[in-house]
């Protein structure tokens, strides 16, 4: 399946073209000593229209990394993905919709990309810059008088705890994400690190159940439209409505994560969208 999906991006003249014009911005802004002009750069850590929702007692300014998803950037960056997720992956919704090209250029999709290359080919440089923006990002939370939520994962699924671990050494009030590795749930039990399994048409009920007995909640994508109510109940677990908030570390545990289906241009037919 990881393959079927690496073709399909590899056909893509959308992604073949931000493919070669992120690789000429890193180009351009690689000084002959090989370290990084930032300046000619996009930042890394970003905040999102959708990461910008708090709770109604707690205010939190959320920011995360905006890698590219699975293949995207020639590099698998989402080692649990299915078939499914690929195809309805919100790559390419909001900012990110395929015509949203600005003089030919899909910006959104370049800096993804740009951002996912100096990940994996520049990575130390990745690190220290990161920990910059992010001592700045903490900076304006103070200003705004709200606690920081972090989102290392926007929409990949790297194993940053491990490779990343500097991080967690930073007094972010909240790191959070969700993975479909199964393993990875394993580190919501860690620190801060709230984790939010992510349900795809590859995840077995066993799985969901070992999942939420052992208090990780499980997210699953419903075909409820915008607007109308999801289901009070999911093969015996309680729902609850995750569209009202990304901050997944708030939610009560032991529940099913309901998340509406979000416009992506494709038609699941895979049953990673759960037909009601």
């Amino acid at each position: 399946m990881s393959n079927h999906i690496k073709t399909i991006t590899e056909e893509d003249p959308l992604v073949i073209k931000s493919r070669h014009s992120a690789k000429i911005k890193i180009m351009k802004a690689t000084n002959k000593d090989g370290s990084l002009n930032w300046s000619k750069l996009p930042k890394l850590v970003t905040t999102n229209t959708k990461l910008e929702k708090h709770s109604d007692d707690t205010k939190y300014l959320t920011a995360g990394f905006q890698l590219a998803p699975h293949w995207i950037s020639g590099y698998n960056t989402c080692a649990g993905f299915s078939d499914g997720c690929a195809k309805a992956c919100l790559m390419f919704s909001g900012h990110g919709q395929r015509h949203m090209e600005h003089n030919g250029s899909h910006n959104v999709l370049i800096a993804r990309i740009v951002r996912t290359l100096i990940w994996m080919e520049h990575r130390e440089q990745f690190i220290k810059q990161a920990l910059k923006e992010i001592e700045a990002f903490k900076r304006k939370a103070l200003r705004l008088q709200a606690k920081t939520a972090f989102r290392p994962n926007v929409i990949s699924d790297i194993n940053f705890y491990f490779l990343f671990p500097q991080l967690w050494d930073m007094g972010l009030d909240a790191i959070y994400d969700y993975t479909k590795v199964i393993k990875h749930t394993k580190l919501n039990l860690v620190g801060t690190y709230s984790v939010t399994l992510s349900r795809t048409e590859d995840t077995t009920q066993d799985q969901i159940n070992e999942a939420i007995n052992n208090g990780v909640n499980v997210a699953v994508v419903f075909d409820t439209k915008k607007g109308q109510d999801l289901p009070s109940k999911w093969k015996g677990f309680r729902v609850i409505d995750g569209d009202l908030t990304d901050n997944r570390f708030l939610d009560d545990q032991g529940v099913v994560v309901g998340l509406r289906e979000k416009k992506t241009g494709n038609v699941d037919n895979t049953g990673f969208v759960v037909k009601l």
